[in-house]
């Protein structure tokens, strides 16, 4: 996916409505996330936190806060102010963030119940794997697939054959030490249950299941133990209609 360059009327919609209408709104209204504005607001200056002096405002601030609201909740129901603002109300009041307060985990279970209620499923898991399935079909893969094996198809479908230190490398994920001091290394451990998995590793997986195959190995100059297994995608597979660049 590409990055959605913001236009020069965009940013000027934002400049002049910025403070004086909810950034939820702006969001709306220009097709953004809600974060996107905060951090178009930040580079041009406008996030800059203000004393909020509507009369009352304390006071509910205060009323609410002591029941466990956040700052976004704040503003979002008092309306005409920003978080950023509430927040920085409550840092010179010296109370802290109720991120983890018990509202904010009743409103997060009450809203989890709706979701499960809405896709008429039962578990907080069945609701995970739901979304896992639906990611992997977007993605033009197999609906079995886990997240982290999802990833490493599409690399391997947009780069060709890696290792598994270069896809552990492009997933962003972190090498370990190993307990004999030798070099370190990305682990591809699964964590998956016997029951689901023919291997132990995400990758063992997916050769499993004919997803991945090894072409072998290559030396890649590291001494002693430096050879590193390549893997790719086979010639045989084909991916659905989300393909990239929409082809099927």
């Amino acid at each position: 996916m590409t990055r959605r360059i913001w236009t020069e009327s965009e940013i000027d919609y934002v400049r002049q409505n910025y403070r004086k209408v909810p950034a939820r709104t702006i969001a709306v209204r220009l097709g953004r996330t809600l974060r996107s504005v905060y951090q178009q607001a930040k580079m041009l200056g406008l996030a800059r936190a203000h004393r909020i002096t509507a009369p009352g405002f304390l006071a509910f601030f205060k009323e609410k806060h002591a029941a466990g609201w956040t700052d976004s909740e704040i503003a979002r129901v008092w309306g005409g102010v920003d978080r950023h603002g509430v927040g920085a109300l409550r840092q010179r009041l010296g109370l802290p963030a109720n991120m983890f307060s018990a509202w904010r985990r009743r409103q997060v279970a009450e809203k989890t119940r709706e979701q499960l209620k809405k896709a008429g499923l039962t578990k907080l898991a069945h609701l995970r794997l739901k979304a896992w399935r639906e990611r992997a079909e977007a993605q033009g893969w197999p609906a079995d697939l886990k997240p982290r094996q999802v990833e490493i198809m599409n690399l391997l479908w947009e780069r060709g054959p890696m290792t598994r230190d270069e896809i552990g490398k492009a997933l962003g994920m972190k090498k370990k030490r190993r307990s004999n001091g030798g070099r370190p290394w990305y682990s591809m451990c699964s964590n998956l249950r016997a029951s689901e998995t023919t291997g132990s590793t995400w990758l063992s997986d997916l050769i499993a299941k004919g997803l991945v195959v090894s072409l072998g190995r290559i030396a890649s100059g590291h001494g002693r133990g430096g050879n590193r297994q390549v893997y790719s995608l086979p010639l045989s597979i084909r991916r659905g209609p989300m393909t990239k660049g929409g082809a099927a």
